[in-house]
């Protein structure tokens, strides 16, 4: 019988699956001729495959790369059988080497080079891609500033590409920001940023320090010539007078948290920086402090802001003794005897606040200082009101007492007709004496009021201010923690205050009448309202009812349980 005869009787078997018939009729073929062998071997190499003798058809397959090296269906068949052999690397190596020996015009490459690459992902998985190759360099540069200084400094040894990719965002070089850090940082690793920055950095984050090795940081960082802004988040352990921040010459923004100096201290960085701008540091008062301690001729200082305390927090320096009664704030009297103006005469905001209470004895005079914007005082008793200048735009008494001299006038706050938002806080001396002179030309720019825990207002005393247009331009308005405020004012607040958006009545006697009535009303145009603690809480269905209305109530003490969120009120 013919050989071509006799395959194509062994193909036929073999698709009806009669692999025993199949095989002899391949076995002939090959006996009787060599026509087309590589073909005959390749068919009885697959039917040696179907009855489970691969090793049979591994030599058929060898013999047909032995007789056409050129034929790419020799390799093709061993490296089938290979995988079927679980000797998936060896096949992989065999696709590798026809690729090798066929030529570039052999019509199989394609073949060959696909299933080599599906075979070498299945063992090698899927190639591995620089994702900052990938990414928008937006995404890039957001995922490294998010990154901690140790972190930072070792993707510089990942490769070139992620040491060039990070050179290449400045922002990340000039900011040494150690806020994020999950342990202490050791100087080692600031040094190598400084290195890394030819200490170039306009902007230093100090935080999780260890006591022994902030001093060192510190007068690192003072030889950077381009820092501007120091923010120090450092604990009470570490004592400021062994940080030479006087020596940062170029310092426009000091911020400390956490860390205390004495007011010598903070006189001699206000003269060792006179480019300072802002500054937020928390002083405790110790004997022979005096107003001339405070520099003159700061004429870039613009923001001053000072958390004051009796005692020191350092167990190291003696604390002055308990006393008494509340110590005088005897190292401010600059603010008092008229020198204000040329310490700081382009001071525009001042924030002043003691720890513990303390009481401001005499009057001070801030009238001079025409730029003065922001005033704010905190937990400081004075016998009198500031004089303040006209120019001002916030003012903020929070938990201070007015606290008169027998036969001493308190005084007045004069008209400030840019006034933009005023907070009286738990002020005692939140009266109508104080609001009467000060709106009396209503300040067209008012546009927070912060009335709350205000007990010497009484609830005639607002609705006159109401009625009498004093609060038409109030967008934010808090009149929380006093009793005598019902649904009586409501009426009042809708026909009076048409650009009111933000109202806080917690700890109120208001009821859900006046939630509804300032969301159903066409005169206001409400977003929020915050009503904690009511005496009479109102129920869930209001909470839906304004919500369904595009109005947010925020009270925790409805039925659904939310927890109090903080108000937008005040600063």
């Amino acid at each position: 019988m013919d050989p071509a005869a006799l395959q194509t009787y062994g193909q036929n078997q073999y698709r009806a699956k009669n692999y025993e018939q199949a095989l002899d009729a391949f076995s002939q073929a090959l006996q009787l001729g060599k026509t087309n062998d590589v073909g005959i071997l390749d068919n009885r190499a697959a039917t040696y495959c179907k009855l489970g003798n691969l090793a049979a058809g591994l030599r058929d397959g060898r013999r047909m790369v032995e007789g056409d090296k050129m034929d790419a269906r020799g390799y093709l068949r061993i490296a089938q059988i290979l995988q079927m052999m679980d000797k998936r690397s060896t096949a992989l190596d065999l696709y590798q080497h026809a690729l090798r020996a066929l030529p570039l015009n052999n019509p199989d490459r394609g073949k060959i080079e696909l299933l080599a690459a599906k075979l070498d992902k299945r063992l090698n998985g899927p190639p591995l891609t620089d994702p900052f190759t990938m990414l928008p360099l937006e995404l890039v540069s957001i995922i490294l500033e998010g990154l901690d200084l140790r972190t930072l400094l070792k993707i510089q040894l990942v490769s070139k590409l992620w040491a060039n990719l990070s050179k290449s965002f400045p922002k990340l070089w000039e900011h040494l920001d150690l806020s994020i850090a999950r342990r202490p940082v050791s100087p080692f690793h600031v040094q190598a940023f400084l290195r890394k920055t030819r200490s170039n950095i306009k902007r230093a984050t100090l935080a999780s320090l260890a006591p022994q090795f902030a001093g060192k940081i510190t007068t690192g960082l003072s030889r950077c010539q381009s820092l501007a802004h120091l923010d120090m988040r450092l604990s009470t352990d570490i004592a400021s007078s062994f940080l030479p921040i006087n020596k940062m010459s170029r310092l426009t923004t000091l911020v400390t948290e956490g860390l205390w100096m004495t007011l010598p201290q903070l006189s001699d960085i206000l003269v060792g920086c006179p480019l300072l701008e802002h500054v937020d540091v928390k002083i405790y008062a110790i004997k022979g402090t005096a107003s001339e301690m405070f520099p003159s001729g700061l004429l870039n200082l613009r923001s001053l802001s000072l958390c004051i305390s009796r005692t020191s927090p350092y167990g190291s320096i003696p604390r002055i003794p308990a006393l008494s009664t509340p110590l005088r704030l005897s190292f401010l009297t600059f603010l008092q005897d008229g020198s204000v103006s040329s310490k700081i005469p382009n001071l525009e905001e001042l924030y002043l606040e003691s720890h513990p209470e303390q009481t401001w004895h005499g009057a001070v005079d801030l009238s001079s200082l025409r730029s003065l914007r922001r005033f704010e005082l905190r937990a400081v008793n004075f016998p009198t009101y500031p004089e303040l200048p006209a120019s001002m735009e916030h003012i903020s008494f929070s938990r201070c007492k007015l606290d008169p001299w027998p036969g001493v006038p308190v005084g007045i706050l004069n008209p400030a007709p840019n006034l933009k938002s005023l907070t009286l806080n738990l002020f005692s001396g939140a009266t109508e004496g104080i609001l009467e002179p000060l709106l009396f030309e209503p300040p067209l720019a008012l546009s927070i009021l912060d009335l709350e825990r205000c007990w010497g207002l009484w609830i005639d005393d607002l609705k006159y201010h109401i009625t009498s247009g004093h609060f038409n331009s109030v967008t934010e308005l808090s009149i929380g923690g006093k009793g005598d405020i019902t649904d009586k004012l409501t009426p009042f607040i809708i026909d009076n205050m048409p650009n009111l958006k933000v109202i806080d009545v917690s700890e109120t006697n208001i009821t859900g009448f006046t939630v509804q009535s300032l969301v159903d009303t066409d005169k206001l145009n409400i977003e929020n309202i915050i009503a904690h603690n009511l005496s009479f809480p109102f129920s869930r269905d209001v909470v839906k009812y304004a919500k369904k209305r595009g109005v947010q109530v925020l009270a925790s003490n409805t039925p659904s349980g939310s927890r109090r969120p903080t108000t937008r009120l005040g600063r």
